[in-house]
C-alpha cells in the first residue's frame, strides 16, 4: 500500500507548528492529484518536505513518474529535462495553490488510503550527485523502496510516536528514504522544514510534540555540537552522506542525549548498513542482504533486487553479514607504487595543528602533465609551507600535496559532500 495502516486521525506531518492527520493529507493528495496536470514524468523542486510528499503521492496515483534533481542549479536541471522531453517542472508555489484552490474529492482520499502499488512499478529517478564526476540516474521500483524501509524501520524500531526531523533536501537519495519513504512504509510522522543551521533545528525540535529522530550529516553535526544546552533530547540521530568523526559523533550524544548512528549507502541501492560510530567500526548489513567480493569490487544482494548491485566502495568482509569500509573505489589511489585512500590522507591533515577542514583530490588526468596531489585546507592564519611541513610528519613524500590551496570554507552542496567541479574551481 502506498500508506501503511495507521488510524486517520493519526499526525501524519508537522508543518509550521500545525499537525495534519492522516486524514488532511489524503484530501491535500485529492486536490494536487485532481488540479495539476501530471505528464509520464514531472520534475519535483520542492522544498517544503510536506508538499514534496504530498506531490509524490498524486504522483503514484496518477501514474507519473518523479524525477529529482541532484540540485538546485539551472545547469543539472536542464540536462534532466533534455534527457526527458515533456516534463513538468513542479514547485512549492504550484502544490500550494492546489491545496489551497484545489476541489476536495473524498472518494479519491479515501481510495489513497487502500491504494496497492505494484511490487516492480518504477516510482522515481534520482539522479547521483556528481561529487566525484558526471550525475548518473538511478531508477527506484516502489517494491525495494518499500523492502528497503521495512528494514531499516526494524533495525531502529522506528514507530508511531516517531517523528522524522531532517536536515537533508527530500530530492536527495539518503533524504528521499528517510524523510518520505519511512513516513510513507513505518508510520512515522515527519516535520515539514529542513532546518539547516544549529538554531534551526533547535526549533525544529521542539515543534515536534511526538519523539523526535534526528536524521542529519556529519556537516549539520559539526555545527551542532556548539549548541549550548539544554537542547531537546531526541530518541536517536541518523548520520550519512560523508565519514562521520567519532569524535563528533561522542559530543553529539552528549549534546541530544541520544546514540548516533551512521548509514552506509549509495544512489544505487539505497541503505545498506548501519553502526553506531562511537562503539563500532565494521558495519552491521540489513537483514537478508549480502555481500560478495570480488578482485573489479563489492558486490551488493538484497531480496528486493533480482541481480546484484556493484558498489562504490572498496570492502573487507569482516564476519557474516559485516564489513569494513575501506573507501570508495575511486578515492583508493595509487602513487609511485603505495596506495593510500583520499579519505584517510584527509584525516591526515586534520591531525596537523590549525586545520579545522579538509577535503584532498587527484585532479583529473592530462596529457604530458604530471598527476599530484591537490590538498584544499581550512586553516586560518596558517602557513601552506609550514603546514605541508607538518604533513611530511604524517605520510609518506609521495602522499604529499603538490599544491595547497587555503580558504575560509569549504563548498560543501546541500547535503554536506563536496563535488570535485566545486574544488576544482577553487584551485584551477
Amino acid at each position: 500500500p502506498i500508506i501503511s495502516p495507521r488510524d486517520s486521525s493519526h499526525i501524519f506531518a508537522y508543518r509550521q507548528g500545525r499537525g495534519i492527520t492522516v486524514e488532511e493529507f489524503a484530501l491535500d493528495v485529492s486536490k494536487v492529484a485532481g488540479r495539476i496536470r501530471l505528464y509520464a514524468y514531472h520534475l519535483n523542486e520542492c522544498e517544503d518536505r510536506y508538499y514534496f510528499l504530498v506531490l509524490f503521492v498524486a504522483a503514484l496515483l496518477k501514474e507519473s513518474i518523479s524525477l529529482l534533481p541532484p540540485s538546485k542549479m539551472e545547469v543539472d536541471i536542464k540536462l534532466i529535462i533534455d534527457h526527458y522531453p515533456h516534463t513538468d517542472r513542479i514547485n512549492d508555489a504550484m502544490v500550494r495553490e492546489a491545496i489551497e484552490y484545489g476541489q476536495v474529492d473524498k472518494g479519491c482520499a479515501e481510495y489513497l488510503l487502500c491504494k496497492r502499488v505494484s511490487y516492480d512499478r518504477m516510482v522515481a529517478v534520482l539522479f547521483t550527485s556528481g561529487t566525484s564526476g558526471q550525475s548518473k540516474p538511478n531508477v527506484k521500483l516502489w517494491g525495494s523502496l518499500v523492502d528497503s524501509a521495512q528494514r531499516v524501520g526494524h533495525r531502529f524500531n522506528l514507530r508511531s510516536d516517531h517523528t522524522i526531523v531532517a536536515t537533508v533536501p527530500p530530492q536527495h537519495m539518503y533524504g528521499f528514504e528517510t524523510s518520505i519513504i519511512y513516513p510513507l512504509v513505518c508510520g512515522v510522522s515527519l516535520h515539514a522544514g529542513r532546518p539547516f543551521y544549529p538554531e534551526d533545528i533547535r526549533i525544529a525540535l521542539e515543534q515536534v510534540k511526538d519523539t523526535p529522530v534526528l536524521i542529519t550529516t556529519p556537516m549539520h553535526l559539526d555545527a551542532s555540537v556548539g549548541m549550548r544546552p539544554p537542547v531537546r533530547k531526541v530518541d536517536f540521530i541518523v548520520s550519512a552522506t560523508a565519514p562521520l568523526r567519532r569524535e563528533t559523533a561522542k559530543k553529539a550524544e552528549a549534546l541530544f542525549g541520544a546514540p548516533v548512528f551512521e548509514i552506509y549507502g549509495c544512489s544505487e541501492a539505497g541503505v545498506v548498513a548501519t553502526h553506531r560510530t562511537v562503539q563500532e567500526e565494521d558495519w552491521g548489513l540489513l537483514s537478508g542482504y549480502e555481500i560478495t567480493c570480488a578482485e573489479e569490487g563489492a558486490y551488493l544482494r538484497t531480496p528486493a533486487d533480482i541481480g546484484k548491485t556493484k558498489l562504490p566502495d572498496v570492502i573487507e568482509k569482516t564476519g557474516h553479514a559485516r564489513f569494513r569500509l575501506i573507501g570508495r573505489d575511486k578515492d583508493v589511489i595509487k602513487v609511485g607504487g603505495k596506495r593510500s585512500s583520499l579519505r584517510a590522507l584527509k584525516e591526515k591533515w586534520l591531525c596537523v595543528p590549525g586545520v579545522t577542514d579538509a577535503a584532498v583530490y587527484m585532479p583529473p588526468y592530462e596529457m604530458g602533465r604530471r598527476q599530484r596531489l591537490v590538498a584544499v585546507l581550512v586553516a586560518p592564519g596558517m602557513d601552506s609551507k609550514q603546514l605541508k611541513k607538518e604533513y611530511r610528519h604524517l605520510v609518506d613524500e609521495v602522499f604529499v600535496p603538490g599544491k595547497i590551496e587555503i580558504i575560509e570554507t569549504l563548498p560543501y552542496n546541500d547535503v554536506g559532500k563536496l563535488p570535485l567541479s566545486a574544488l576544482l574551481a577553487i584551485t584551477g
